[in-house]
């Protein structure tokens, strides 16, 4: 099955003055929030008979660069509560267990990954689209972010989107068990009391 792949990649926003050479601000409150950045990809599908494209898959997630929060001794729990109260707690599930400093090649693969969303649309399960994300999830999110990713933690938890163009956790027992066994199979181990990680180290 050949798919377009669409990237995108955020970042905080900054102030700038143009009486100055440009520099990111690095006063505690603004740097906890840059030193993260949110990215993910869409997968489309082109339908040759009306010559549309229909979206197959969404998967984003919210990468921490540990360099700069080396560099500039930046709390990660601090900067994980500005996200979310998910993503705090992967964070602190991480830090809880020894993983950071253990599991993150510094340098060369600098950036830890929590994974917010991983969604295949229902018109197009089980055609192994989810299979092949996960064999390529690092390579993939290199494309992305232009950096390779030491490690991803995730909360396994079946969403769906909305009218609105947001998201809806939902409680679906077939679709959470299929999640766990997809990251079981693709070498994802517990971690915490509801999270599961992969290290690439």
């Amino acid at each position: 099955m050949e798919l377009r792949i669409e990237s995108y990649c955020h970042k905080k926003s900054c102030f700038i003055n143009t009486d100055e050479p440009f520099t990111e601000s690095f006063d505690y409150e603004t740097t906890i929030s840059t030193c993260y950045f949110k990215a993910g990809f869409n997968l489309f599908l082109i339908d040759e008979d009306c010559d549309e494209e229909n979206i197959v898959a969404t998967v984003e997630g919210y990468f921490f660069n540990y360099n700069y929060i080396e560099a500039y001794d930046i709390n990660i729990i601090d900067s994980a509560d500005t996200i979310s109260n998910d993503a705090y707690n992967a964070i602190v599930t991480l830090k809880n267990n020894n993983f950071l400093l253990a599991e993150v090649d510094i340098g060369c693969r600098p950036l830890i990954c929590y994974l917010s969303r991983f969604f295949i649309y229902p018109n197009y399960r089980n055609n192994g689209i989810a299979t092949y994300i996960h064999e390529n999830l690092q390579e993939i999110f290199e494309y992305v972010t232009s950096d390779l990713t030491s490690l991803f933690i995730t909360l396994p938890c079946p969403q769906i989107p909305t009218l609105d163009g947001s998201w809806e956790n939902i409680r679906d027992d077939n679709m959470f068990e299929k999640m766990i066994r997809l990251l079981n199979k693709h070498g994802f181990k517990p971690i915490g009391k509801e999270f599961y990680y992969k290290s690439y180290t």
